[in-house]
């Protein structure tokens, strides 16, 4: 579903450190009556310095990942490694619920 392009010859940056990686990530909406699969055990690694592009269909899951990886979003299983910290846990940076406040 996802395509990764890796080693191209203009990288300038230590392409072993890990930047980002994805664990058996599961997003689930659930609607009440039926849930649906947004993502379905999603595995990545993207090292520092190399170009990704997130390609598929339409319905495939390319923003509910963008929206994971920019933390708008969380996971419902599975984790997320942002820099070698796991996103999956505590609140999403910057959101707070109405009415929290």
């Amino acid at each position: 579903m996802f395509e990764k392009l890796t080693r191209s010859r203009y990288m300038t940056e230590n392409v072993t450190d890990e930047l980002i990686r994805l664990e058996n990530l599961v997003k689930i909406y659930d609607t009440g009556a039926i849930r649906v699969m947004g993502l379905k055990k999603i595995n990545l690694t993207i090292h520092r310095g190399e170009f990704v592009a997130i390609m598929g269909h339409s319905g495939s899951g390319k923003s509910t990942l963008m929206n994971i990886l920019g933390c708008l979003d969380r996971p419902t299983l599975g984790h997320y490694y942002l820099d070698g910290q796991d996103r999956h846990g505590g609140p999403v940076p910057g959101r707070t619920l109405r009415g929290a406040e």
